[in-house]
């Protein structure tokens, strides 16, 4: 198989090769050739094989998982307060009917109270 700074998956797996100390003169000459194609791919490699790299790529994550973490604990305190809030128009709603109910209720009293002194 023929290995070329071109193919990504390729790159990837020396990469890991390099970090792990797997690499044979070719392929890190094959690196070589891939780190000086950009600025961005010398970081790249320096991020993923180097303490540095992978302690910046850690810090990078913890920072990133606590920012989500506190905006989603946002979103969720706003969905339950949202769930909690009837409209205002249910809540005339539920009063009226309440208030219907009670007045049900007195009229039946009412009749009972009628029908039993008849």
């Amino acid at each position: 198989m023929r290995l070329s700074v071109h193919d990504a998956t390729a790159m990837r797996q020396l990469i890991y090769k390099l970090a792990d100390g797997e690499c044979t003169p070719q392929e890190k000459s094959l690196l070589q050739e891939f780190m000086s194609r950009s600025p961005s791919n010398e970081e790249l490699v320096d991020l993923l094989t180097t303490e540095e790299g992978t302690a910046k790529l850690l810090r990078e994550q913890a920072e990133s998982e606590k920012i989500w973490a506190g905006h989603h604990l946002k979103l969720r305190r706003r969905r339950r307060k949202r769930r909690k809030m009837m409209p205002f128009g249910m809540q005339l709603d539920m009063v009226t009917l309440i208030a219907l109910l009670l007045l049900v209720g007195a009229t039946v009293f009412m009749v009972y109270m009628y029908l039993g002194k008849i």
